[in-house]
């Protein structure tokens, strides 16, 4: 694991919670997808930030983003998605396909900060276990893949967000680094 990719994991963590697209006594139905994808991209532009690197968004083959150092080398690409993990095992997109021949075929760049990949994803609760086991199995690069699992059940046809999982993956080894709630409500008595 690179300290920049572990920085990453943690600040991310956090900032999950702030600005949260819905309040403790909103409905999780009244954010529509859109909503979801504008909050995420917000965590990564904060994450950015605080890690001095520059963000674009939607570059280099349509990543949802790269982060970039002063010199312009990629030090990240992240995606993100509302659909299940399921529906992109069965082929319904191809964004962590995309991270993991970047990573593949990616040298380390010159100097101390190694790149890495990020996916920030959506995954029922009854399948989560199964779905971190395949990205073990399936990431084989060196480079790591921080992979962020926000879970959820279904009621009545809504999604109700249960927990963030943030795993770390690299050559078909991961790390759990953080469980926690989804909902910054149910974090313990912060403020964000």
């Amino acid at each position: 694991m690179t300290e920049l990719a572990s920085d990453f994991a943690v600040l991310f963590g956090y900032r999950w919670y702030r600005d949260f697209p819905v309040t403790r006594t909103g409905q999780l139905d009244t954010a529509n997808r859109a909503t979801w994808s504008k909050h995420v991209a917000s965590a990564a532009v904060d994450c950015a930030s605080s890690l001095g690197l520059f963000y674009r968004a939607e570059e280099q083959s349509l990543t949802d983003a790269v982060y970039l150092d002063t010199d312009a080398r990629t030090l990240a690409k992240l995606e993100w998605e509302w659909l299940d993990w399921t529906a992109r095992r069965d082929g319904w997109w191809h964004e962590y396909e995309q991270l993991l021949t970047w990573a593949s075929g990616e040298e380390a760049p010159p100097g101390l900060d190694l790149p890495f990949a990020a996916l920030i994803y959506y995954s029922r609760r009854d399948r989560v276990a199964n779905d971190e086991d395949s990205m073990r199995e399936d990431w084989t690069p060196e480079i790591p893949l921080v992979g962020i699992a926000i879970t959820y059940h279904v009621d009545s046809g809504v999604r109700e967000l249960d927990r963030l999982r943030i795993q770390t993956y690299a050559g078909q080894r991961s790390r759990l680094v953080a469980d926690r709630p989804a909902l910054p409500w149910e974090f313990g008595n912060r403020r964000f």
